[in-house]
């Protein structure tokens, strides 16, 4: 009987980890802006559906950025700049959501 031993994982540079999770939250927060943007520019049937596209496009953005802190973590990875991104999107979501109120009041 063989016994099978994991490997270890080589850990990514720090720097790289940062730079990677600030792309991806840099790019879920300029989705989400483009979204609010053609949000205002659109016929009301439009507007309706792109208010609501705008948070949860953030929001899924964030869970995402927490599943990958997991699977990092889970590893023994760099997770601390993925958990960064997270809180940021959180945040970001929150601020999209109050953006995009009065749009649907309207």
């Amino acid at each position: 009987m063989t016994v099978m031993t994991a490997q270890p994982v080589p850990r990514t540079p720090l720097k790289t980890a940062v730079i990677q999770a600030l792309i991806y939250a840099l790019t879920i927060l300029a989705l989400g802006i483009i979204v609010l943007a053609l949000t205002r520019a659109a016929d009301d049937g439009l507007r309706t559906g792109l208010a609501i596209t705008a948070p949860v496009l953030a929001a899924l953005g964030a869970a995402g950025a927490l599943w990958r802190t997991y699977q990092q973590w889970k590893v023994r990875g760099r997770w601390q700049p993925w958990q960064g991104a997270s809180w940021f999107l959180l945040g970001t979501f929150l601020v999209l959501l109050s953006s995009s109120a009065p749009l649907l009041i309207e």
